[in-house]
């Protein structure tokens, strides 16, 4: 079979061609255009899966502090820890359940401990993202959870929290703090002049 060039049809056929042959190559643009936009959509989705998962979560130890958990919970953090022990501050002379974990200090009157129904303890960490933690408990619930760092990047913050609800500045400009606002708390980090390592990051429970 002879192929008929196009500029050797009759007009009329000539007419019905030109259109078809339009709208396959209008189509195949856009079907290319289409195919383009997934892979980079599948490639950024597989990029920030693979950071996630090549970034060690760096909470996944404190889960038994996190803000609405109990004082049992604390007591089993402690027990936990390289020393099996935290040291706890308050105020108040009352029964402790877990002596073992919790070693109670009664602190001067200068202290800033002073509610009846809280209790602070502390921990220093070794060979961790954060140096030390804080962790104040009220009715027997954690209420607040410390977390102080020197190298922890504000990145991996965004990586867990996504972009902070909310972004302030201390007076006198040294210092940024970031937040965000979920169901059970606030968390907010604080970053210090260049604004390139995270110092403390808070958890409040609501």
């Amino acid at each position: 079979m002879t192929e008929i060039p196009i500029y050797n049809l009759e007009p009329a056929r000539r007419e019905k061609f030109i259109p078809k042959w339009t709208a396959f190559v209008g189509a195949l643009a856009l079907l290319t255009t289409v195919g383009l936009l997934v892979l980079t959509l599948v490639f950024m989705v597989s990029f920030k899966l693979g950071d996630m998962m090549a970034r060690t979560n760096p909470f996944n130890n404190y889960e038994l502090v996190w803000p609405g958990q109990t004082l049992a919970d604390v007591a089993e953090y402690a027990r936990q820890t390289s020393k099996g022990h935290v040291t706890c501050y308050s105020n108040t002379l009352e029964i402790n359940p877990y002596p073992g974990s919790l070693l109670m200090m009664i602190p001067n009157s200068e202290s800033r401990y002073t509610s009846e129904n809280s209790m602070t303890c502390m921990d220093a960490l070794e060979k961790s993202t954060f140096r030390s933690v804080s962790i104040t408990i009220q009715n027997n619930r954690v209420q607040e959870l410390n977390l102080f760092s020197d190298f922890l990047q504000q990145d991996v913050l965004s990586l867990y929290w996504g972009a902070p609800d909310a972004i302030s500045k201390s007076q006198n400009g040294q210092a940024v703090y970031l937040h965000w606002d979920r169901s059970a708390y606030t968390a907010s980090a604080m970053l210090n002049k260049p604004y390139l390592v995270v110092n403390l990051v808070t958890l409040t429970a609501k």
